[in-house]
């Protein structure tokens, strides 16, 4: 499957991720022979620098299901400028974290919450074989556009979802990752 590439004015000002509430709408998968209904929350578009992958050991539906988490940033801090002032780090608990050299080399950009609300880590699930195959390509430091929804996928049998999307930037820690049913991925290439 060939990439596909999109062209935008500035690989350095990239915008926030736009998000649209959405009432209703679905997919059901199988996985490990268990149904999983994946319930859109909201239709969701993110340009990013990529900071960083992480392909987990699918020996669960959560795992299977999301076969890939793909870290983003974008803004001010997908920008050359701030790429060696931040160390990235995706742990096998599927968590994002970050550490920031010198803080004061982003006084002038909002500092530490400025730089958490241009980063997201994204738990992938791909709506086919082929955005699959397509998100495998993905590597550290390409510059890329996600389309989909923001979802929460729920096992047919169990309470509680195995996978549950934040529905803003803002947070962090247990439950601020975004899991985002994948539709459409590109390239980015500056004009």
């Amino acid at each position: 499957t060939p990439k596909e590439y999109e062209i935008v004015k500035s690989l350095g000002e990239l915008p926030d991720p736009v998000q649209e509430n959405l009432l209703g709408g679905r997919v059901e998968k199988v996985v490990f022979g268990k149904n999983v209904d994946i319930i859109y929350g909201a239709e969701y578009t993110i340009y990013g620098r990529v900071i960083g992958t992480f392909s987990p050991m699918p020996t669960n539906i959560r795992d299977s299901l999301s076969p890939m988490d793909i870290a983003l940033s974008w803004g001010f801090l997908a920008q050359d400028t701030y790429d060696h002032e931040v160390i990235y780090t995706s742990l096998p608990s599927r968590f994002l974290r970050f550490q920031i050299y010198d803080m004061s080399v982003f006084s002038s950009v909002g500092g530490m919450n400025a730089v958490g609300n241009h980063l997201s880590n994204n738990h992938v699930i791909p709506k086919d074989s082929k955005i699959k195959t397509l998100l495998k390509k993905v590597k550290v430091d390409d510059y890329i556009k996600l389309e989909g929804y923001l979802v929460t996928a729920q096992v047919e049998g169990q309470s509680r979802p195995v996978l549950q999307s934040s529905a803003v930037r803002s947070d962090s820690g247990a439950g601020a990752c975004e899991v985002m049913y994948v539709t459409g991925i590109k390239w980015l290439k500056e004009k």
